[in-house]
């Protein structure tokens, strides 16, 4: 009901990194190793991952080469 559901769409989460922070480094493994394995494996949520941006200049083909790495179904996991 006013979702579309596909295994072919990925839901990226991206951390932009500028400073170094403790409560960042937290966050980010939580997401990480907690949040996206737990989404995932439930199933109904559609496919996530997480990518953290370090430097700006160079998102563009982060962000390509994360989905280009990304299989393209949760089918079968």
């Amino acid at each position: 009901e006013g979702r579309v559901a596909s295994d072919n769409f990925l839901n990226l989460i991206l951390e932009c990194t500028g400073q170094k922070k403790k409560d960042k480094e937290a966050k980010t493994t939580t997401a990480q190793t907690l949040w996206i394995p737990a989404v995932n494996g439930h199933g109904e949520f559609g496919r996530w991952a997480f990518l953290e941006i370090r430097d700006p200049w160079d998102a563009q083909s982060e962000i390509r080469k994360r989905i280009s790495s990304e299989p393209t179904s949760t089918k079968g996991r």
